[in-house]
């Protein structure tokens, strides 16, 4: 019976884990295909060479897009954190949709009017929406480094785009918006079949239900000014940093082509070369934020480094020599690989427990909208050189911007702490630390009164033979260890599974009572046998396995570790439902163990499985009812 439970959970679980993985394929198409690569260079030409808009005009119709955006952005994110951010999704297809095909179809200021109106409401509706899709696919662990390689891929894939923008612009002026639309409907149907809100892969730090323990009151900071003024400063760079890569796409073109000449071959050539060879540079620069942030945060240092970028770039752009002009936009092109999920990393690791997704996701868009809007509109109506005051507008927020950053995370108790109850333990909570100004994150568990302290609990994690996170230190009520950067084991792949597993197995093995252990812990032993005895996790199930790509594990929550035997924690482990291994590879592993670490003649070598497996669970169930 119990060997047919476990292949059936595990046949569901794999049949689940496959389904997330198409979910994510088919997000991660549908955000390729939403990408407006194909319009980047047709765009302006079409409003000021085709229906005669002009460029100030231009510019402060699409600034007013963020403002009016702003009155529609939160209420449309909280309805999504309520129902299905899908759904938002492919209503926003839909509003930008009708945008392409009323600029397509309809002439002069009426035209840039209605493209302007369902732009609006397109990008009210994927802001927030959209990257808590992501979230809810993936979980709050991974959402940063899938939000780089998918940022990647998009920025390698719209260089077959960009060209086939400008080369259908130039058969037919508004063929590029007929092919956007027929993109964006593609985008949409790739979006129905997703299961948006799928339970399996929930961050443990994620809230699932209106009924769940954790509160936002569980929530604080013991910096709450630094907090803020790390959160502000993020709000505009990423405003800035975003006015200013819409500003270079929207306006990079015209300052090679300009508005009194038509778009020629030539000249359109030069602009894709350009677009395509910054996007190649995105790509690359994303890759590397994909390798980055998923280990460390050092938000210091690149925050820095990007910003520079940013205002060598602009101050290249503003002069008219075409080599100034080229390699600023590749600059700004590199920087923006890595800025744009940065800034998301940094958003995911400073939000509340409690906060919805889609809503403080919006809140970045707000902020970064109202930012972006103000600037252009300000700097677009000062001065006669409308694109060189707004560049060096531009180049003066980034100032400043570095100026706020540093000082926002130079200190060290700038933290964002993350913070769990627990009802099963003596655990009172876990908290997740980030150090602002620290490459990597802290783990602090704070414990309420009872017999064991974590002074204590550090003292089994350091005589167990199992690998557990380094130890940072340990107080009367708290211990903080180091950041591991793994999943768990049920969000692991089989080969990381079955290298952990086969590594818990090898150590417990053998494993030796230590002489020095605390008298505290040598009480007398659960045992089945005479094999001998060890410091034990007592809990050993897969949610308490970090697992990194190599396959190396440690041991999390020791909070019921003790003295006794390892075969308790192997049959836990290897009868788990979660444990994504094979009914065969359990039987195999949990016979090589009994093998190794237990005598010819010991009872347990005795039974077969199925009889162990009985015992077991006829055990567990009676140190339950006690």
């Amino acid at each position: 019976m119990m060997c047919t439970y476990l292949f059936a959970e595990n046949a569901r679980r794999y049949s689940t884990m496959h389904t997330h993985a198409k979910d994510i394929r088919r997000y991660a198409l549908s955000t390729y295909l939403r990408s407006t690569a194909v319009t980047l260079i047709p765009m302006p030409l079409w409003w000021i060479l085709n229906q005669h808009i002009s460029l100030s005009t231009y510019l402060s119709g699409m600034a007013t897009v963020g403002i009016i955006g702003i009155l529609l952005d939160l209420p449309t994110s909280i309805l999504a954190d309520r129902f299905q951010p899908k759904v938002f999704l492919q209503c926003g297809c839909s509003a930008f949709i009708c945008a392409f095909l009323c600029a397509a179809l309809c002439n002069g200021p009426v035209a840039f009017l209605g493209y302007l109106s369902f732009s609006t409401l397109a990008g009210a509706l994927f802001s927030g929406a959209d990257n808590a899709l992501l979230v809810s696919l993936v979980g709050d662990k991974e959402f940063g480094h899938v939000n780089s390689k998918i940022s990647k891929n998009l920025y390698w894939a719209t260089i077959l785009l960009i060209p086939l923008g400008a080369f259908s612009y130039l058969l037919y002026p508004s063929l590029p918006l007929y092919l956007q639309a027929a993109l964006l409907c593609g985008s949409f149907i790739a979006l129905s079949p997703i299961d948006s809100a799928p339970a399996a892969l929930h961050s443990p730090h994620t809230p699932r239900t209106r009924n769940s323990m954790y509160s936002a009151m569980q929530v604080f900071y013991p910096s709450n000014t630094a907090h803020a003024a790390a959160l502000c400063s993020l709000f505009l760079v990423g405003g800035v940093a975003e006015t200013v890569i819409s500003h270079v796409n929207r306006t990079f073109q015209l300052q090679v082509i300009p508005d009194t000449t038509i778009a020629t071959p030539h000249v359109l050539g030069i602009s894709v070369i350009a677009f395509c060879t910054g996007n190649l540079l995105s790509g690359f620069s994303s890759a590397l934020a994909q390798r980055q942030f998923r280990l460390h945060r050092p938000y210091k240092y690149v925050f820095s480094a990007v910003i520079i970028m940013l205002i060598v770039g602009l101050g290249a752009i503003s002069y008219s020599h075409p080599l100034l002009l080229i390699g600023g936009y590749l600059l700004i092109a590199l920087a923006k690989g890595i800025i744009r999920p940065m800034c998301l990393a940094f958003l995911q690791d400073l939000k509340p427990l409690a906060a919805p997704q889609a809503t403080w996701f919006s809140l970045y868009s707000f902020a970064g909208a109202i930012i972006s809007a103000c600037l252009i509109w300000s700097l677009s109506v000062m001065g006669n050189d409308v694109l060189r005051t707004i560049n060096f507008g531009l180049i003066a927020a980034l100032f400043l911007c570095c100026v706020l950053i540093l000082c926002a995370i130079k200190h060290s108790d700038a933290y964002c702490i993350h913070t769990e109850r627990s009802g099963f333990s003596a655990k009172k909570s876990a908290k997740k630390v980030w150090a602002l100004a620290a490459t990597t994150p802290h783990f602090v568990q704070s414990y309420r009164d009872c017999s064991l302290a974590p002074v204590d609990v550090a003292r089994c994690m350091t005589h167990a033979s199992l690998a557990h996170p380094t130890i940072i230190s340990t107080t009367d009520e708290e211990l903080e260890v180091e950041h591991f950067p793994g999943i768990t084991l049920n969000n692991a792949s089989e080969q990381q599974a079955y290298d952990a597993i086969t590594a818990i197995l090898r150590d417990y093995s053998t494993a030796q009572l230590s002489p020095d252990l605390p008298q505290i812990f040598l009480g007398p032993a659960d045992l089945w046998c005479g094999c001998g005895s060890t410091v034990v996790h007592g809990d050993l199930h897969p949610e308490n396995i970090l697992v990194d790509k190599a396959g190396h594990y440690v041991a999390v929550d020791w909070d019921l570790s003790h003295h006794g035997s390892p075969v308790y924690d192997v049959l836990l482990l290897l009868s788990h439902p979660r444990t994504p291994l094979a009914v065969d590879q359990r039987i195999s592993l949990l016979k090589e163990y009994l093998e190794q670490a237990h005598n010819d003649d010991c009872v347990l070598r005795q039974w077969d499985h199925k009889a162990l497996l009985s015992h077991y669970m006829q055990w567990k169930i009676t140190s339950i009812e006690q």
